[in-house]
């Protein structure tokens, strides 16, 4: 977009741009964002307010104007109103024809933005809305801090107002022709307050839905409410519909053999795991073993753990406790000063063990 400056073309038509300052639940201020007077009563048309509680608006001539609601709203725009105090403010018309691609249009900035008050730009076709009338892109793009700002003809007149969307991977200018925004649809003044915890509710009403749905959730569910046997012949049935996520599902089967004791079984199915290489998986790979009584490959495993978690208590206890199953005390008298340091209690829990396996071991001043 060419950044050509043209200032009494700009003062005329900037009293009528403002910008709405949004603050959320507690007063903090959230975002600023432009808009525009549509008529002398005060209602401002700007993109969606997300997450607002309360808002002001600020224009050239006047600090601010509290926020009263919403009047109307689509998935394009939002028109607002603001308490104008019994003052009549400057509005711009807006143009319901579409303008053709190659034509110049006008962006103008919000009253206290420190870019360019009015900018040149080019409407150009736009393959990747080709269905979509009232959208228009404009080129060339970079003007991600336009958003909410009217979009002008070269007569002065609103064809449209200025968003961007993120789209493989740069920022894409487009302009929401001012049809979309005639047809806003009136409704009852709508407080933010009111409009924003609306959207929460439906968003956690949209969630509880999406994880009625997802077989994941379920799984956890069935692990809760009728336990780890029912859970594992719900993932292995689930692994045959969905061989694809095999890699996954196989930590939750493997997760329910753990909790029933089927402890070869949760060894092959970490094995098959996606997270088979973290610490934790390994950590319970290990545990595995040692259940199963093969200590070997249960130090093994605990000492590749260690060696990206050198503190872990509980597998420097489990280390020590293989260790002194095969008989060997010197190594588990090393896990039992490690833990001295780390964690009393489990080194004291360790050395009570040496008398479990009836190993004697001189342990200085333990």
């Amino acid at each position: 977009m060419e950044n050509e400056h043209n200032t009494e073309f700009a003062e005329k038509l900037k009293s009528s741009v403002v910008i709405v300052i949004t603050f959320d639940k507690s007063g903090s201020p959230l975002r600023g964002t432009a808009g525009f007077f549509l008529n002398k009563k005060g209602e401002v048309v700007t993109n969606e307010l997300r997450d607002a509680y309360s808002a002001v608006v600020k224009t050239s001539y006047v600090d601010d104007y509290p926020v009263k609601g919403i009047v109307a709203i689509n998935k394009l725009a939002m028109k607002i109103a603001i308490d104008t105090k019994g003052e009549e403010t400057p509005f711009l018309k807006l143009c319901v024809t579409l303008p053709l691609e190659g034509e110049q249009v006008l962006v103008i900035s919000n009253p206290i933005s420190s870019k360019e008050a009015v900018l040149k730009g080019i409407v150009s076709s736009s393959p990747l809305f080709p269905d979509i009338k009232n959208v228009i892109q404009i080129k060339p793009v970079d003007a991600k801090w336009l958003e909410g700002s009217p979009v002008l003809n070269i007569n002065g007149q609103v064809v449209g107002m200025a968003t961007s969307i993120w789209l493989d991977g740069g920022v894409r200018n487009l302009c929401v022709h001012a049809k979309k925004i005639i047809n806003l649809r009136r409704q009852k003044i709508q407080t933010l307050s009111e409009w924003t915890e609306a959207r929460l509710i439906k968003s956690e009403i949209k969630l509880a839905r999406e994880l009625a749905r997802d077989p994941y959730h379920i799984g956890r569910q069935i692990i809760k409410n009728e336990g780890y046997l029912s859970a594992l012949n719900y993932f292995k049935e689930l692994a045959k519909k969905r061989p694809k996520e095999g890699l996954f599902i196989n930590g939750l089967t493997a997760e329910c053999c753990m909790h029933l004791g089927y402890y070869r079984e949760a060894i092959e199915a970490y094995k098959k795991s996606v997270f088979y290489d973290s610490p934790e998986i390994q950590y319970n790979v290990g545990l595995a073993h040692h259940n199963l009584g093969n200590y070997k490959e249960a130090i093994e495993t605990y000492k590749n753990v260690l060696q990206s978690k050198p503190d872990w208590t509980g597998v420097h206890y489990n280390l020590g406790e293989a260790y002194l199953a095969l008989g060997n005390r010197i190594d588990a008298f090393d896990q039992y000063m490690i833990l001295k340091y780390l964690d009393s209690d489990l080194a004291h829990k360790l050395y009570r063990l040496f008398n479990l396996y009836n190993l004697d071991v001189c342990l200085g001043n333990a």
